[in-house]
């Protein structure tokens, strides 16, 4: 099977999608990026003002602490609250959207090309869809197709194995400009 689409807007997150029984018909699949035109934006503390967590921050709780909520109207700004803190501490600004991208899918491997100033970034990632008729959940795992966790934990889930060295290698401090994402997007080096 061969599936060729080409995007007016790039590709700009990928989510892990939860199969949540629970909520009913809470929509799959969005048809616009979320836009947090809505949301306030959260207030981030400096990096060294941050609080340590010995185990993984409380998802639902706000970014101020002023409480926690698990109402699905909330999630919207909250998960906001997240994008912008990933943003901030962890991995840097998310790009504008690129009006050059196709996206191609074609004997299991997802194939993804940007196009920017004359330079072209390839990402390809393995698929593996299980068997059956579905709707499946998503798992998106680094280097891995479930990541750090057991592959026995997401049976009928499609994996997709992202493999960060195709964007950035991996290092602690310091980002090579020579890196294929920072050659289309030198603007996000640190450096610059």
């Amino acid at each position: 099977m061969k599936i060729t689409l080409k995007f007016s807007a790039p590709l700009t997150f990928l989510g892990l999608f939860f199969a949540l029984s629970s909520y009913g018909q809470l929509p799959r699949v969005y048809t616009d990026e979320n836009s947090e035109s809505s949301c306030a934006a959260p207030l981030l503390p400096d990096l060294m003002d941050l609080k340590n967590y010995t185990k993984l921050p409380d998802p639902f709780s706000w970014s101020d602490g002023s409480g926690r909520s698990t109402d699905f109207n909330d999630w919207q700004c909250r998960r906001n609250e997240i994008k912008a803190e990933i943003q901030k501490y962890e991995i840097g600004e998310k790009p504008q959207r690129s009006t050059d991208l196709t996206a191609s899918y074609d004997q299991d491997t997802l194939t993804v090309v940007i196009s920017r100033n004359k330079k072209t970034l390839t990402l390809k990632a393995p698929v593996s869809i299980p068997d059956g008729a579905g709707p499946f959940p998503v798992v998106i795992g680094m280097n891995r197709p479930t990541g750090s966790l057991p592959e026995s934990v997401f049976k009928n889930a499609i994996k997709i194995t992202f493999i960060h060295d195709q964007v950035v290698q991996y290092s602690q401090g310091s980002r090579n400009p020579d890196d294929p994402y920072f050659k289309i997007f030198p603007e996000f080096h640190p450096d610059s």
